[in-house]
């Protein structure tokens, strides 16, 4: 056995062992390559199987999800329709029927529930705008068909001539000139009666804030009647010489 081989090769017991290594490495690796591909590989087995081999948490939460699902479909397709159980009923109104009217009763209204419950009537305003007046006399005023005399005062004449060291002037004229130039067509307001009389009616009238009767007797240009609330203004109009108490010669503008 020890002699050389007659194609060469040489006879060793080493030699032969080669082989049989090699056939055991790739024995083992195509085990292991099976394991992998059977872990990997979904889980088909039969509902006989399943007793040996137990489903997973997750699985088994599948299974019963779908089994509820199964089991309502089946439970709403099994319930009968409520809109045939119920019996049909008439919707003809009846608000267009004719009314009889003995049945008709009249009855009085009730009382109000409080005193303030009703309106209450406009009060009358205190006084009356009356829109652009027109002067015929320093406190003598027409308008709107009303003839209006300024309470509480003389009225000037515009006829009237008043004296001064320079002689006579025309203090009526410029007593007119001076309450036209206050007025300027500004609507006044004028306190009258319930019941207008034929002729001039005396009323306290005012300009805004200003009261027109007491502007006349402090400028001068009317004179303070005895029963009227100027008699103190027309004192310091004659003590400053305003007005038909002056010379004529000054601005009749107030």
């Amino acid at each position: 056995m020890d002699r050389p081989h007659r194609l060469g090769k040489p006879i060793d017991g080493r030699t032969m062992s080669r082989p049989l290594g090699t056939n055991l490495f790739i024995m083992m690796g195509l085990i292991v390559f099976v394991i992998m591909v059977r872990s990997v590989a979904p889980d088909r087995t039969s509902p006989g199987e399943e007793a040996v081999n137990p489903a997973s948490p997750g699985q088994v939460a599948q299974k019963e999800q779908r089994s509820a699902s199964h089991d309502d479909t089946e439970a709403i397709a099994a319930a009968p329709d409520s809109q045939t159980s119920h019996d049909s009923r008439s919707v003809t109104p009846s608000f267009g029927d004719p009314i009889d009217p003995e049945a008709l009763e009249r009855v009085e209204p009730r009382t109000p529930l409080s005193p303030i419950a009703r309106a209450k009537e406009p009060e009358k305003p205190e006084f009356t705008r009356l829109f652009r007046p027109i002067a015929t006399a320093a406190g003598w005023i027409e308008a709107q068909g009303h003839e209006i005399v300024i309470a509480g005062i003389e009225v000037v004449d515009v006829s009237r001539e008043c004296q001064s060291p320079r002689g006579a002037w025309p203090c009526g004229r410029q007593a007119r000139t001076a309450f036209r130039s206050f007025l300027r067509g500004r609507a006044l307001d004028c306190k009258l009666p319930d019941e207008a009389p034929d002729g001039p009616v005396a009323a306290r009238c005012m300009l805004a804030d200003q009261d027109v009767g007491e502007w006349l007797v402090a400028n001068g240009w009317a004179l303070a009647a005895d029963t009227g609330p100027y008699a103190d203004i027309a004192k310091t109009a004659r003590e400053h010489k305003r007005g038909i108490f002056g010379d004529g010669d000054g601005d009749p503008l107030p």
